[in-house]
C-alpha cells in the first residue's frame, strides 16, 4: 500500500484501516471503519446490515435490501445508513471503493 499524503482524505481511511487493524490505539472504538473495494460488476454481501453506514469513496454503488422494494444509488461522497436487519448486497455499479462503520 502507498503511503498516503498526510493531508489527503486517504490519509484519515488509511488512519482508521490500521485502527482496526490494532496498530493505533488511540482512535475511539466508534469511530472504526474499513474500506472495501468493489469491482464493476462485483456484490458485497452484508447479512446483518441494521445500524452500519456505508459511505461510497469513489466511483457508484447500488444498495438492495432483500425484501425492500426501494433501492438506493450512491456515488461517490455520498452516504447511507441502514435501519434493516434484512441481508443488503452492494453491487458495483463501476470499479468503486466504500467505507463501512
Amino acid at each position: 500500500m502507498q503511503a498516503a499524503h498526510p493531508a489527503s482524505p486517504f490519509a484519515l481511511l488509511h488512519g482508521l484501516w490500521s485502527a482496526d487493524r490494532g496498530a493505533s490505539p488511540t482512535v475511539a472504538r466508534e469511530s472504526l471503519a474499513r474500506q472495501q473495494r468493489i469491482h464493476e460488476g462485483a456484490t458485497l454481501v452484508l447479512p446483518r446490515p441494521a445500524g452500519i453506514s456505508l459511505i461510497c469513496a469513489t466511483g457508484t454503488v447500488w444498495i438492495t435490501h432483500d425484501g425492500d422494494c426501494k433501492d438506493v444509488v450512491l456515488e461517490a461522497g455520498e452516504s447511507y445508513t441502514s435501519e434493516r436487519r434484512s441481508r443488503m448486497l452492494v453491487y458495483g455499479l463501476t470499479a468503486s471503493s466504500v467505507l463501512l462503520r
